[in-house]
């Protein structure tokens, strides 16, 4: 029986297309996908990871539904990005010298003594921390967006591929920050501006059968808010350290 292929669209028979190399089985994704992809992708670089970039920056919101859709014999796996951009992220940052995260403790509370480890653990955990922050964007977007049909896993998916996109942009502004470390407030300021616009962006082209301005809201909501409990919890835990 002939089938209809989900990343090409090319009909062919067998296991396998014969234009591109997708699977047949290509399932909805779920949480096994997410355990496989964390499993097995960070065993495997190759050039998917230059094509996930490229589309990231070209045309993020659709690459990620179609993605999420079943094409996906040319991105790179989704977490595992994460973890690969983040640890390039720590090793050069690490290497020149510089610092993630500026934290000046002189002048906080005793409250929050412990604050100071917890920003030295999470400097020298970037990508486990930033994989801890994909599940708050990820549960805040799907309550959010209950109504458009995807769960919770693909929701992960959504957010994992955003929080790539986030290091990508902090990889491409570490030669300025490097030149000119009087300006790296500025910088670093820069960065969630654009962080924050490529985050709309992207929930924009995903939803696109939505309202735009609904989107955006929606878009700024998470992304805030995601970054807001987070915060919460890292002082939480600092104060109780």
């Amino acid at each position: 029986m002939p089938h209809s292929c989900k990343n090409c669209h090319n009909q062919f028979e067998g296991k396998f297309c014969n234009h591109c190399g997708q699977a047949v089985d290509t399932p909805k994704i779920g949480m096994k996908y997410i355990r496989r992809d964390i499993q097995q992708g960070l065993l495997n670089f190759d050039v998917g990871l230059l094509f996930s970039l490229k589309e990231l920056f070209t045309r993020p919101g659709h690459s990620i539904r179609e993605f999420i859709e079943g094409k996906r014999v040319h991105h790179y796996k989704p977490l595992s990005m994460v973890v690969i951009l983040a640890t390039v992220h720590s090793f050069i940052i690490h290497y020149l010298g510089m610092h993630i995260l500026e934290v000046d403790t002189a002048n906080v509370a005793d409250t929050f003594a412990g604050i100071e480890r917890a920003t030295n653990w999470m400097e020298n955990n970037y990508s486990i921390s930033l994989l801890v922050t994909v599940p708050f964007f990820a549960v805040l977007s799907f309550v959010y967006f209950r109504k458009q049909g995807y769960n919770l896993a693909e929701h992960l998916v959504l957010n994992a591929f955003t929080a790539a996109q986030r290091i990508a942009v902090k990889l491409l502004f570490i030669p300025l920050d490097y030149a000119f470390p009087s300006y790296s407030l500025l910088f670093d300021r820069l960065i969630t501006l654009i962080s924050i616009g490529l985050y709309c962006w992207v929930f924009i082209q995903f939803f696109c059968r939505l309202r735009k301005w609904k989107v955006v809201i929606a878009g700024l909501v998470v992304y805030l808010g995601a970054l807001l409990i987070f915060l919460l919890i890292i002082l939480a835990v600092a104060a109780s350290a």
